[in-house]
């Protein structure tokens, strides 16, 4: 473990959250400056109150977007970092730094006068707007993963608004009836949703059976595509669903094992298909079929 002061980007607003023994704590997401981190391993640990998505195998991969945790503060610190808007830079000073977390110590003090220092504005991207997956993918994918998923809303459950929280859960559906409990949290919660829409719920993480909303997550309209295209390259079928496919004009379809599709035919292939944002399939059939 090491104790140091961090550059940071808010990416998701700091926000008070509760535990068990009734404590509380704030979390929010940061982005770290590009400056080098300090190498820190795995002694320490203690970062399970992670719930934003899988920060530790993303970190791996170059993502550097990990929560901060602060806990027992003075008011006038609490104030400062609650009002810390996406996008605002900052430093935390006296700040625990683990392999997947940062967390404040009783020394913290949160700086708002800094220079501005880079920081990679792609990663910020991809966090707040992960890869749109199918239901199926969305469904079958490992517990803490973050994505966005698209599909139909089938079925819409009541807003719960108490004091303490803002919770509605809804039956997303894809191809072949495949379906996906979404839990919408906080203010997602009080969007309007309704039946038979084709939605993109982006920003969510896979939480058990279910997907939980994040304070990024935004339910968006969207449009299915049906067109027409040939086929000229097709990704081996033992990697794995779902399939890529690139067509001719070198857009990319996505196909599940849901979906009937003989990954075996000769290219190239004229087909006709209906895919969702992100070129996820929902049919396609060959040309000739028709």
């Amino acid at each position: 473990m090491v104790v140091s002061a961090i550059k940071f980007i808010v990416v998701e607003k700091f926000e008070v959250r509760r535990r068990s023994d009734g404590s509380s704590y704030m979390i929010g997401m940061v982005l770290e400056g590009d400056e080098s981190r300090p190498n820190v391993n795995a002694a320490g640990g203690g970062d399970r109150e992670v719930e934003h998505g899988d920060t530790a195998s993303s970190k791996a991969k170059g993502n550097p977007v990990m929560p901060c945790y602060v806990n027992e503060c003075e008011d006038s610190l609490k104030a400062k970092i609650l009002q810390l808007e996406v996008g605002k830079k900052a430093i935390l000073t006296n700040v625990m730094r683990f392999p997947s977390s940062f967390k404040s110590t009783p020394k913290s003090k949160v700086i708002l006068n800094v220079c501005n220092f880079r920081a990679d504005e792609g990663v910020l991207e991809r966090f707040i707007r992960p890869e749109v997956v199918s239901v199926a993918e969305a469904r079958g994918s490992p517990s803490k993963r973050r994505l966005s998923v698209a599909g139909d809303i089938v079925e819409v459950g009541p807003c719960a608004n108490t004091t303490t929280y803002k919770r509605r859960s809804l039956q997303m559906e894809g191809a072949a009836g495949t379906s996906v409990e979404v839990v919408l949290w906080g203010e997602a919660a009080l969007k309007d949703v309704s039946c038979g829409k084709a939605v993109t719920i982006t920003a969510v993480v896979k939480d058990g059976k279910k997907l939980s909303s994040t304070p990024s997550t935004r339910v968006e309209s969207s449009s299915y595509t049906v067109d027409t295209g040939i086929i000229v390259g097709m990704e081996d079928v033992a990697n794995g669903y779902p399939v890529e496919v690139v067509l001719e004009n070198g857009d990319s379809l996505f196909i599940s094992d849901e979906i009937p599709f003989d990954f075996g035919a000769q290219l190239p292939l004229q087909v006709k298909y209906k895919a969702a944002h992100g070129g996820i399939v929902e049919s396609i059939t060959t040309v000739d079929q028709e």
